[in-house]
């Protein structure tokens, strides 16, 4: 992948243009639906990064990434102006490769690269080390984007075939119920009569030193206490 723009510039677009630069990829554009945004990421980046309108990326990159909603998609999917010469890559575990019908429609190659891990505003350039990229995609493309997980220092997962529903499903068991489960001891540490702005300080590293268990041994042996 010579040159690579990326729509979004939220928390996923961001770490992701990082992590990219820093694996030694040659990040061209960034685009968001504000545009600020994206200028802000390109500033942080290499120089020769610009940010652009969403139409223009196609003119700066071959690979695009969008990192959008997944509602967004396939409408941004269809504001890029792409060739048979490009590759448009979603980052959406629920979403398949339909979702970039437009591009595809219009020559360019389709991938999925989802990433399996919660990202932060601040998220550091290695967040992509040590975890799962689910992947779809054909041809010199699944290789690309394969090669590209390796990179980053994670697996690469083929999703070809996965029921998507239940794929999504079991990353967000996994990441967003693990802060709503926060939420509900921090209100049975208050129920209990302890001081609810302690709460996350003492339950968080609870919750931290579990979740390393489930890194090491087996579900059976990571479970502690009652």
């Amino acid at each position: 992948m010579q040159s690579i723009g990326v729509v979004g510039s939220g928390r996923l677009g961001s770490a992701l243009a990082r992590a990219l630069v820093s694996a030694g990829y040659r990040v061209t554009a960034l685009a968001s639906g504000t545009g600020a945004s994206a200028s802000t990421v390109a500033q942080q980046l290499a120089a020769g990064v610009v940010a652009v309108p969403v139409e223009q990326v196609a003119g700066y990159a071959k690979h695009i990434f969008l990192a959008v909603p997944d509602a967004s998609i396939a409408n941004v999917c269809a504001m890029l102006a792409v060739t048979p010469g490009h590759a448009v890559i979603h980052t959406s575990g629920a979403q398949g490769l339909a979702a970039l019908a437009p591009a595809h429609a219009m020559g360019a190659q389709v991938g999925v690269f989802h990433p399996l891990q919660a990202f932060t505003a601040s998220a550091p350039s290695d967040v992509f080390a040590g975890i799962s990229i689910g992947i779809e995609a054909d041809g010199q493309l699944g290789d690309e984007l394969q090669r590209c997980a390796e990179r980053l220092g994670a697996r690469a997962l083929s999703l070809r075939g996965v029921d998507r529903a239940c794929y999504h499903a079991a990353a967000v068991f996994a990441s967003n119920y693990l802060v709503a489960l926060q939420l509900a001891a921090a209100r049975a540490w208050e129920l209990a009569g302890l001081p609810r702005d302690l709460a996350q300080a003492a339950l968080a590293p609870l919750t931290v030193g579990a979740a390393r268990n489930l890194l090491h041994a087996p579900l059976a042996q990571a479970l502690t206490g009652p």
